[in-house]
């Protein structure tokens, strides 16, 4: 079972508090000035921080699929398949 921060915050003890700090500003101003879009949407370096975050639990169930990825581990999305992980179904 994972949390919020298992998959949306770095898995080092630095890069877990200076993320939470950065998105915490950006979520207290959003919703002080409510300023923010109807839809949300993922910034890139929390996308980032999320496929770092799949791999690093379920890189032994998918090291096949990585190792034929490469460099390029952003191709390696996995919530482009499993959207629904997470938070549930998209409505």
């Amino acid at each position: 079972v994972a949390v919020c921060n298992d998959c949306h915050t770095p898995h080092t003890f630095v890069g877990k508090y200076l993320t939470k700090a950065e998105n915490g500003y950006h979520h207290s101003k959003a919703f002080t000035l409510q300023d923010f879009p109807d839809v949300i949407r993922i910034r890139e370096k929390n996308a980032r921080i999320l496929r770092e975050s799949c791999l690093h639990c379920h890189t032994p169930m998918v090291d096949n699929l990585v190792e034929h990825q490469g460099e390029d581990r952003e191709a390696m999305d996995c919530v482009r398949c499993h959207a629904d992980v997470g938070h549930g179904p998209r409505r």
